[in-house]
């Protein structure tokens, strides 16, 4: 393997979301890595005022001075592979970009790319990692470090970390301590890699399972379920795309809940299919408690969605 000539070794990174921030910001403290470009999505509309917002990996990378690439894709992008190339990076490090890389950019930095995967692979591979360790009840979660290949979270694996989780995680605190996880590996693995003191070991493919690109219309809840699957699709889809139901023909985000005995509301909790409805935001209203909620109900009758009434 070769190594890098310099005692800097050259990285341009690959992230968009929150997830990714800790991670490049990690890369950039590190003395032994100089990140010379971030590639990220471009800004889009955000929110209700639909304001143009960049991603949070630019806002990072305005404040440290780095150079900030975002196409609207990669594949077929011939100038962008020219950049990239003349960039001449040692590696790539990827962290929830949003773009597939094609091989002709993986084979561009001569240690390839890295990618930092938010579960313990080969388990939970694909697009929504972080949802499906909770969906599982899974009662610990991790980051991988691997070198990617052409197939979706399908390459050798530098390291892997782990922490154990409570039962109580959504995705959006999840992510958040994952992403300080994501940092400490990726510093811990990534120089020894370039140094030529770590090889990547090959995953065991016949164990992988699969996750899928979230929408905005997922969540409804499915009250046929059994009430824990219930109770984690709540966590699992906090804070986006939000578990939701329609009660009384209304469209209600549940945005908070937890397993219970009793199924009889009081003025102070409102109970729900077995669980105990903590917060809730009703269409076009504010978030809310679930006891607020039920008040201001005369009953509370779950439906079915319009299209299915």
């Amino acid at each position: 393997m070769p190594s890098p000539k310099n005692k800097s070794s050259k990285v341009v990174f690959l992230g968009t979301p929150q997830f990714a921030v800790p991670i490049l910001e990690a890369l950039i403290n590190h003395p032994k890595l100089e990140v010379t470009a971030v590639f990220t999505q471009p800004d889009r509309p955000v929110g209700r005022s639909r304001e143009i917002t960049p991603p949070p990996v630019k806002e990072l990378a305005v404040k440290s001075n780095i150079k900030i690439v975002q196409p609207t894709q990669l594949k077929n992008n011939i100038q962008i592979i020219y950049e990239l190339a003349q960039m001449k990076p040692d590696v790539l490090v990827v962290a929830a970009y949003g773009h597939i890389l094609p091989k002709v950019i993986l084979n561009i930095p001569k240690f390839g790319a890295i990618n930092v995967h938010a579960s313990i692979l080969p388990k939970h591979r694909g697009a929504s990692p972080i949802v499906e360790t909770i969906l599982a009840g899974d009662k610990e979660a991790g980051v991988s470090i691997m070198k990617m290949d052409i197939e979706v979270d399908h390459g050798p694996v530098l390291g892997i970390e782990k922490i154990k989780i409570d039962g109580r995680e959504t995705k959006g605190s999840l992510e958040e301590k994952l992403a300080k996880l994501g940092a400490n590996a990726i510093a811990k693995y990534l120089p020894d890699y370039l140094d030529g003191k770590l090889q990547p070991q090959e995953q065991a493919h016949h164990k992988a399972t699969w996750t899928s690109l979230l929408s905005g219309d997922e969540g409804l809840i499915d009250w046929n379920n059994e009430i824990e699957m219930i109770e984690r699709t709540i966590r699992a889809y906090h804070p986006w795309p939000s578990a939701y139901t329609f009660i009384n023909g209304k469209r209600v985000k549940i945005l908070e809940a937890e397993l219970a005995d009793s199924t009889i509301s009081t003025d102070k909790e409102f109970f729900l299919g077995g669980l105990i409805i903590k917060k809730v935001q009703p269409e076009g209203k504010k978030e809310m408690s679930g006891a607020d909620f039920a008040r201001g109900q005369k009953e509370i009758k779950i439906t079915p969605p319009p299209e299915l009434q």
